[in-house]
């Protein structure tokens, strides 16, 4: 909405700084004719003419400023709608995201994507990427700092991750890293998407991490064990006990 009405400001003071010049330009010929007639009798004649181009030179800066305060605007516009689809799209599918670049030898280790963050590591660093929602503002129309919330907690094995209230992740990890190192940015991707970025240092390094949570494994209680039996018809039933006695006999032969 700021950006908006911005353009419509700057359209409005191009338009009458357009108006102005085009005024000046029509009377000017006339004016150079005055001069003429002025100069032949007395030199004050001079004054209308240079008053003029004194305007001119005002309106056509005015017209300048105008058209570089369109541009920027026009601009900023442009970057935040480009955000908004950029937002829209990471918010649908993570296999869609461009992340921000971090060291380059991520490319040596194992990476992954879910549906609320992605991660990347180095030997001895490992990053989470969480796509920012759309920024909120206050009443007077300005944008409030980001929310991210990044805690490790035993020895940094257990770790929680919020962006705007919304959990990311929370658990435990599937190896430790260095409580207290841990550091969160916000950093843009090639396609405008704003990320909360978060940096946290091995405890092992050089140790290849295969996921970032430990996998929770639902293990039954084998310790009381319970044994079901299948129902059986009647004639089902008869058919084994005569079966049973058949083969009781056949052992006493």
């Amino acid at each position: 909405a700021v950006a908006v009405a911005v353009v419509a400001q700057a359209l409005s003071l191009a338009a009458k700084a357009f108006t102005c010049l085009r005024g000046h330009a029509s009377v000017r010929p006339t004016l150079s004719r005055r001069l003429l007639v002025a100069q032949s009798m007395s030199a004050p004649g001079r004054w209308s003419e240079s008053s003029t181009c004194a305007n001119a030179a005002a309106e056509r800066r005015l017209y300048l400023a105008s058209a570089a305060a369109l541009a920027a605007a026009s601009a900023a516009f442009s970057k935040k709608w480009r955000r908004s689809r950029a937002v829209m799209r990471a918010g649908t599918d993570s296999a869609l995201w461009a992340l921000p670049s971090v060291d380059k030898d991520i490319g040596e280790w194992h990476a992954g994507k879910s549906e609320t963050y992605a991660w990347v590591q180095t030997s001895e660093t490992l990053y989470l990427f969480s796509p920012m929602p759309e920024p909120k503002t206050n009443e007077f129309g300005e944008k409030e700092p980001p929310k991210v919330d990044l805690e490790l907690e035993q020895e940094g094995t257990i770790i929680r991750f919020a962006v705007e209230d919304k959990e990311i992740l929370k658990g435990q990890l599937a190896h430790s890293l260095k409580p207290g190192e841990q550091i969160w940015m916000i950093e843009e991707g090639p396609d405008g998407t704003e990320f909360a970025v978060c940096e946290l240092d091995k405890a092992i390094p050089g140790q290849e991490w295969f996921s970032v949570m430990h996998p929770e494994i639902d293990v039954a209680d084998y310790s009381k064990p319970v044994v079901e039996q299948p129902e059986l018809l009647r004639e089902q039933e008869e058919a084994t006990v005569e079966d049973t006695l058949q083969h009781l006999r056949q052992q006493k032969r």
